[in-house]
């Protein structure tokens, strides 16, 4: 077995990828060249993380790229369009400038084989990609026939492979990225963390842990999760009000000497006849700084508010968690949470 077969066999067959479809003029119901993409990564047993439509605007495009893959949402993003050579195809100037290692080859191979489709024509095209972060970006043109050849012939054979070798590419990048969704076991790591009971002087940094909570959801589906403005202000105000309510809301930090590196928040939840729910505590938020994570903190937050909850009366304890994020379910049925109820989203 050669190098490359080895690190083929043992890259993990399912990745998060981010769709990006840059254009001025197409929109999500007529987006042919996304759709393809989305199928066709989906089809192959790959996780469809993000999609959106862009405007030719390399600003806006780095920004979302980057959040991306620094949230941890996507290992690797695929844009397609904007990468002729017309005054507004933008996308290769927009990425060229985040790609820290350029992989030439690809290319080289995609202008190789749509040369066949399109004769000299292949040329034109400045499909690039490369790391970024621990991450992979892609850059598709926008025709659906080279969306088709570049995700049948190279990326769809070598996603995971790449997925890997781009996350090895950045160690240190990588392991923040890959802890960012990542269930964190107990160990002797965490004693240096104290969890308690949140207090007026916390809620600043309870507020800004609880927008990169946001960030990091929104990035997963934007037209899922609501966009919201000052969201650390709003948060601040909230759980101001909320810690005013001892006997529902239980609201707690991780604090590791002088810095608050988690939180968690939960209340009493009254009975909801339309799902029929009993009366219940509910874990709503919880997030670890990625340098906090893997030493047992964020089951500590978790067995902590579940107790607090029940000596506030709740019987059990439900939870949301976004179905991309599969560490997250692992993680929270280590912690033994039953999976119960599957919340689906079509758009009107």
């Amino acid at each position: 077995m050669s190098a490359a077969d080895e690190h083929r066999a043992s890259a993990v067959a399912r990745v998060r990828v981010a769709v990006l479809t840059v254009s001025d003029t197409r929109t999500p119901d007529d987006d042919a060249s996304g759709r393809l993409l989305r199928e066709g990564l989906t089809a192959a047993g790959h996780d469809v993380v993000a999609y959106a439509v862009l405007r030719d605007e390399p600003d806006a495009l780095r920004r979302e790229v980057r959040r991306l893959i620094e949230s941890g949402a996507a290992q690797i993003v695929v844009t397609t369009g904007g990468t002729g050579i017309a005054a507004r195809d933008t996308t290769y100037e927009a990425l060229d400038g985040l790609i820290e290692k350029r992989l030439d080859g690809f290319g080289e191979l995609f202008r190789m084989l749509s040369y066949a489709q399109v004769g000299a024509a292949a040329m034109m095209s400045r499909a690039v990609a490369g790391t970024y972060r621990g991450g992979f970006i892609v850059a598709l043109p926008g025709s659906t026939d080279a969306v088709a050849l570049a995700l049948t012939k190279i990326l769809l054979p070598e996603l995971a492979h790449l997925a890997k070798l781009a996350a090895r590419s950045a160690p240190a990048a990588a392991a923040a990225i890959a802890a960012s969704a990542a269930p964190a076991a107990p160990s002797a790591a965490s004693s240096d963390v104290i969890v308690r009971a949140a207090e007026p002087r916390d809620l600043e940094a309870a507020a800004r842990l609880a927008g990169k909570l946001v960030y990091f959801h929104q990035a997963l589906d934007p037209e899922r999760y609501m966009k919201m403005e000052r969201i650390e202000a709003g948060y601040r105000q909230w759980f101001e009000k909320e810690l005013a309510r001892p006997k529902q809301v239980v609201l707690l930090v991780a604090e590791r000497g002088t810095a608050i590196v988690g939180y968690a928040y939960g209340r009493l939840e009254d009975a909801d006849w339309n799902l029929l729910l009993a009366a219940h505590g509910a874990l709503h938020d919880l997030w670890v700084e990625p340098d906090a994570r893997r030493s047992g903190v964020a089951s500590r937050l978790v067995t902590t508010m579940c107790a607090e909850l029940k000596a506030l009366g709740a019987p059990r304890v439900l939870l949301h968690t976004a179905w991309q994020n599969a560490h997250a379910h692992a993680f929270f049925e280590m912690l033994g949470f039953r999976r119960t109820m599957l919340e689906m989203t079509r758009e009107a």
